[in-house]
């Protein structure tokens, strides 16, 4: 039933809209994210709080894609700050998994 939840949760942030084709590279490494955080609660290296926490996380930077494009410009500045907080995501996720 969580597994079932997140999933949901995974679907929900992952339903890419209009502007994703403005960032290919920023919406896979997302995806990519999002299926770490699925597989490890599948494997039962995630609790169920621990991806919770993870979805947040990668909520968050959907939110700054957005706030990015409000505009209609994605500006250097922006992908690198959108950039740069996917890879303090990814390291959450491994640090969380591989506790």
């Amino acid at each position: 039933m969580k597994f079932r939840k997140v999933i949901i949760a995974a679907s929900m942030v992952l339903s890419i809209p209009a502007w994703a084709q403005h960032m290919p590279g920023i919406e896979r490494h997302q995806a990519k994210q999002q299926n770490r955080i699925a597989q490890g609660q599948a494997s039962g290296q995630l609790t169920a709080q621990e991806a919770a926490n993870l979805q947040r996380g990668q909520a968050n930077i959907a939110n700054q894609k957005a706030a990015a494009m409000a505009d209609g410009k994605v500006t250097h500045a922006e992908r690198a700050q959108i950039r740069q907080a996917q890879r303090q995501e990814s390291q959450r996720i491994y640090n969380k998994k591989h506790n």
